[in-house]
């Protein structure tokens, strides 16, 4: 008996085996199909995210650019700096609009095609040197971590992370002398394009620069048309220089995300962190599994050095970005996104270099993150299309059927939306007769004393310029009108409540549909601007004074 279930248990295993060996080879022969299938679950996903997600603030200040008159306003819009970003991303939802109209998918399309060539060019990249599973590893890892959500954001990260892929599959054909003279122009292009998307992505020539470098010493020789290019493509920045003077002018001082040492170690924990549980179960499988199905690779040749010095200072991108940002007075995690190519190409090798080119493990791995992915995104596309009402609702129903968007409509009295984020979506989502009334209350001087910062209270105003955005002054706002409205969001009230409050103004709350509240305001006589503490006292019957 123990020896008919010790052979049953070996015909299991050996079957198991089988069946991984011949996905390996499968993914071998047909690394195209493997691609396209993998291009097409991703874009399926990424379509439902985007058909029932909500534009918020960074988003509109992508799409209402990309819808003025003309595309010389468009250009201009960003030429005086009225936003920090480059033109390219209103650009491309401009360009998009126009071929596929004007609905949340095709805003965001090119933001979801530039992160799937980024995960393509990550795949060509490492199945140039390693066997085309661990090639396949290493494209779905970026669509596993957090950074997955830049892939339907509208805004420029979904661009900058396709030319960084670009780049990163040009310099090496070139280095390689595959299809040299197209390499090179695909470099020279995809690092001007890069620029021009995010002026951070500059910091791209590092990684390459040092490879190129690794390869200059190896050689003896300078490889003089790849380090023209590098040379060369960077000064495509001077085009910008009028415009990045200006933001930094206008913005720097009141910028609230300044740059501190932890956001090197905060980079990697908000963009690359995945859900410990199922990669640890991966893992372990890989470990138990992986040395009983090994095969040696006859023949197999590690990475070259320069390759690796590639992945390894790609991977460490937060920690040039960060200290330089210093100069800027400014960091976001979002500007290191392309760090995630490095630590999937550096995963991937060193996996490849301890196995020695064994397709077991990677296998293994390339299988459980594909499942991964699926098992994360799959409920989540469901649960925000619940949210939204059902695929055929139009987005953002919520801001039109709400019980709080009803009393808005029960009144004639101007509104006064607290918090940019919430303006922004409330006057774009609400109904008509209430949108007319949706003011956004300005003033730096009150954020900075609030917030800390007053980079939202400076860039509303300069959107107004340009947009169709009804932003006024503070001070104005509340001498012209004592009586009207106050809308905000209880779990983000911002500045606005506060400073009612303590200037003395009387709030009245006439309905509360969490997270959203509304007040019936009324400013005393001759109100003047609030001298007291910030935050300091409550109001029993008024919102929160800070944020939550």
């Amino acid at each position: 008996m123990a020896s008919a279930l010790s052979g049953n248990d070996h015909g299991v295993v050996s079957r198991i085996g089988q069946v991984i060996h011949s996905f390996a080879a499968f993914v071998e022969k047909h690394k195209v199909l493997v691609v396209s299938c993998y291009s097409l679950l991703f874009l399926t996903i990424c379509t439902l995210l985007a058909a029932t997600r909500p534009m918020w603030y960074d988003e509109m200040a992508t799409y209402y650019p990309a819808k003025l008159p003309t595309v010389g306003a468009l250009v201009d819009f960003f030429w005086k700096a009225l936003d920090m970003h480059t033109p390219a991303a209103s650009l491309a939802v401009r360009g998009a609009i126009a071929l596929f109209g004007d609905n949340p998918v095709a805003a965001r399309l090119p933001m979801m095609l530039g992160f799937l060539v980024f995960s393509i060019s990550i795949f060509i990249f490492v199945a140039a040197r390693c066997p085309a599973v661990y090639a396949l590893a290493a494209m779905i890892f970026p669509a596993v971590t957090l950074m997955f959500y830049y892939s339907t954001e509208m805004r420029c990260y979904g661009l900058v992370l396709g030319m960084a892929g670009l780049a990163l599959v040009c310099w090496q054909a070139a280095a390689d002398g595959r299809r040299r003279r197209l390499a090179l122009a695909g470099l020279l292009v995809s690092l001007v394009g890069v620029v021009c998307c995010h002026y951070y992505a500059i910091f791209l020539w590092i990684p390459l620069g040092l490879a190129e470098l690794t390869r200059t010493w190896i050689r003896k020789r300078i490889d003089w048309p790849i380090w023209s290019v590098l040379l060369a493509s960077p000064l495509v920045l001077l085009v910008f220089l009028t415009p990045i003077r200006l933001a930094r002018n206008t913005y720097a001082a009141g910028m609230f995300s300044k740059p501190h040492w932890s956001d090197i170690a905060r980079s990697y924990q908000s963009l690359l962190g995945i859900s410990d549980l199922p990669i640890l179960g991966i893992a372990i499988l890989c470990l138990l599994l992986g040395p009983r199905f090994s095969r040696a690779v006859p023949g197999w040749v590690a990475p070259p050095l320069a390759d690796w010095v590639l992945a390894v200072s790609l991977s460490l991108l937060p920690a040039f970005v960060v200290p330089a940002s210093f100069l800027t007075g400014a960091y976001f995690d979002r500007y290191s996104l392309s760090c995630a190519a490095g630590v999937a190409i550096l995963l991937v090798f060193a996996l490849c270099q301890a196995m020695r080119g064994d397709r077991v493990v990677a296998t293994l791995l390339a299988l459980g993150l594909l499942g991964w992915f699926v098992f994360k995104s799959v409920p989540q596309a469901r649960a925000q299309a619940f949210e939204n009402g059902g695929l055929s609702t139009p987005v953002g129903q919520s801001f039109r059927t709400a019980g709080w968007v009803r009393e808005l409509e029960r009144s004639q009295l101007p509104i006064a939306a607290s918090g940019a984020l919430f303006y922004m979506q409330l006057q774009y989502y609400a109904p008509g007769p209430v949108r007319r009334r949706v003011y956004y209350l300005a003033d730096a001087q009150m954020e900075l004393r609030y917030e800390g910062a007053s980079s939202t209270d400076i860039t509303l105003p300069r959107f107004r310029q340009a947009l169709p955005l009804q932003v006024v002054d503070f001070h104005e706002f509340v001498s012209r009108t004592p009586h009207f409205l106050l809308c905000l969001d209880t779990a983000w009230p911002y500045w606005l409540s506060s400073a009612l409050l303590d200037g003395g103004a009387q709030l009245r709350l006439l309905n509360q549909s969490d997270p959203f509240s509304v007040y019936e305001v009324n400013m005393p006589p001759q109100a003047s601007p609030p001298v007291t503490t910030p935050g300091a006292g409550k109001d029993a019957s008024g919102p929160t004074r800070r944020r939550k």
